[in-house]
């Protein structure tokens, strides 16, 4: 069952490995997991709050601040109920009760679409506005823009819904540890064959849907954009002659990639492909090492989106708020140089 802690598998046979090693591993990866938990938290929650208090109180309203402020929204949500799972991964145990658990849950899984659909949404409307700049000035509003975030919150809502239906509290050994795990509606007592079969292939389905709705095709759609991008650009190579726009663009794939791939493939294979054969102690260090790298996303969207656009040595004579400011600004400047700098914001 799939947990953001580490949930100890009492299923395994433990006849087959030494309970105290496998114990002792467990503890470091759940001290693993507070630590990273804790960095991403207190990062995400400072970037993406800077984004949002720039975007509303120091911006006027533009595309581009439309699209990081709902982005800045995602992100900072998602870390800001990280502190629960800081506590549930420390205790052990799921003290917060059933409904919380489904708020919970709902919350991190919502705002976890939501942010893979703002981060695919502004890579389609920088390569809109790089291929087409004039239709883009034309039609490209702030209300149109708008528009869109509601169809994707709406969509993101949708998406993520089957999960608090599914997550329940589970309890394991003598119902003395209670987790915030996946039950699919199966009771822990139905130990039918039929009742296994349901539970492995509800199980299958919503990681095979997560992998082509959260992963798969959003990264598809953001590889193309920027490979668009990134013709159109050498096309114009003459007057282009920075290579920022194209590191920026690597640094944003290879994040995307690194970040995301495994904590969806890991259970593809777990659970779909091979399941059960993969050693324990492969699993035990995997499955937090995915977390954390998926929910370090959160807290580097705003450096990789906003702080990477900027020469680094105007980024230490200037203010936080001029980096800000100087990130989402949609002056008007000539096509190319707009054109160039949607890849680099």
């Amino acid at each position: 069952m799939e947990n953001f802690t580490q949930t100890p598998s009492f299923s395994t046979n433990v006849t087959s490995y030494n309970s105290d090693d496998y114990f002792r591993l467990y503890y470091i990866m759940q001290m693993l997991l507070v630590v990273s938990y804790s960095i991403t938290c207190l990062l995400g929650l400072a970037g993406n709050g800077l984004v949002i208090w720039i975007t509303v109180f120091r911006m006027k309203k533009t595309v581009n601040t439309v699209w990081f402020f709902n982005l800045a929204i995602a992100d900072f949500i998602f870390d800001a109920f990280l502190p629960i799972s800081i506590v549930e991964t420390m205790d052990n145990n799921w003290v917060l009760g059933k409904v919380m658990c489904k708020v919970h849950t709902a919350v991190l899984y919502l705002n976890m679409f939501a942010s893979i659909a703002f981060l695919t949404i502004i890579s389609i409307d920088r390569c809109i506005s790089t291929v087409c700049p004039v239709w883009s000035n034309n039609h490209r509003t702030p209300r149109l823009a708008t528009a869109i975030t509601l169809v994707i919150w709406f969509m993101a809502l949708i998406t993520s819904s089957p999960y608090p239906a599914f997550y329940d509290l589970v309890y394991y050994p003598n119902n003395s540890v209670v987790y915030c795990d996946m039950s699919y509606g199966i009771s822990q007592e139905d130990y039918t064959e039929e009742a296994y079969f349901k539970w492995h292939l509800r199980n299958s389905s919503m990681i095979i849907t997560r992998f082509l709705c959260m992963f798969l095709i959003p990264f598809f759609i953001i590889v193309v954009c920027y490979a668009v991008i990134v013709l159109t650009l050498k096309r114009k190579r003459n007057l282009v002659k920075s290579s920022k726009p194209f590191k920026v663009i690597i640094a944003i794939l290879v994040c995307f990639f690194f970040c995301w791939f495994p904590y969806h493939v890991y259970p593809f294979l777990d659970d779909v492909v091979t399941p059960y054969l993969i050693p324990w102690k492969v699993r035990l260090i995997l499955k937090p090492l995915t977390c954390i790298l998926a929910f370090f996303n959160s807290c580097i969207n705003p450096i990789l989106y906003v702080f990477m656009g900027q020469d680094f040595k105007k980024k230490v004579k200037i203010s936080f708020l001029g980096v800000f400011e100087r990130a989402f600004t949609e002056g008007t400047r000539n096509q190319l140089k707009d054109m160039t700098e949607m890849c680099i914001l």
